[in-house]
């Protein structure tokens, strides 16, 4: 067997979820399922490159769910597989779950940010000016707090990361200074050392 050929069976491997696995995850509650941690977890299985298995296991969880699943929930669900595609440069396959991530019930700030992500992926600058726009005039109106996960490197400022991360944000400025002060670490949601 070439190396190669034993690479491609390792990694089919670690993206094939065990039957009780995806049983199990399919009867925890959706805040459960959704931050389930270790290597079969959806989020897990994306970053390894497993996003066909990502996929499924948010569609399977939703399907095997749906009565009891509230609309943000479903939204969300159907977001996160979007994302999973995205992430894995599969844009045009994303579009379609990210669309049913939009619905009459979702609030606007949620589907401001879905209509921006969109508009990303299809590279529609006058609708990602619009979405820029909308949220800048939702702004005034939406809490002081912030999601970690729907940061984008453009929404930083003190502000903002005072908002995400609230009175922890000093401390772990002093500790980014300490350990890392030339901000080598600097990807997805930056805190920018300051002793």
């Amino acid at each position: 067997m070439s190396f190669i050929v034993a690479l491609a069976v390792a990694a089919a491997s670690t993206c094939t979820i065990p039957s009780s696995e995806e049983a199990a995850q399919r009867g925890l509650p959706y805040a459960a399922f959704d931050s389930r941690g270790g290597p079969f977890g959806w989020r897990a299985l994306a970053a390894a490159g497993c996003t066909d298995s990502a996929v499924a296991i948010l569609a399977r969880y939703a399907e095997t769910n749906r009565s009891g699943l509230a609309p943000a929930e479903r939204r969300e669900i159907a977001f996160h597989i979007g994302q999973a595609l995205a992430m894995a440069g599969r844009e045009q396959e994303a579009i379609a779950p990210l669309e049913q991530a939009l619905d009459s019930e979702a609030p606007a700030e949620w589907a401001t940010y879905v209509r921006a992500t969109l508009a990303f992926l299809r590279r529609d600058g006058p609708a990602l000016q619009a979405a820029r726009a909308s949220y800048a005039a939702l702004a005034p109106f939406v809490g002081p707090s912030r999601y970690l996960n729907y940061l984008d490197q453009d929404d930083l400022g003190d502000r903002v990361l005072a908002a995400a991360y609230g009175p922890n944000i000093k401390r772990l400025q002093s500790i980014k200074a300490k350990f890392d002060p030339e901000n080598v670490f600097h990807f997805n949601v930056n805190i920018p050392p300051k002793a």
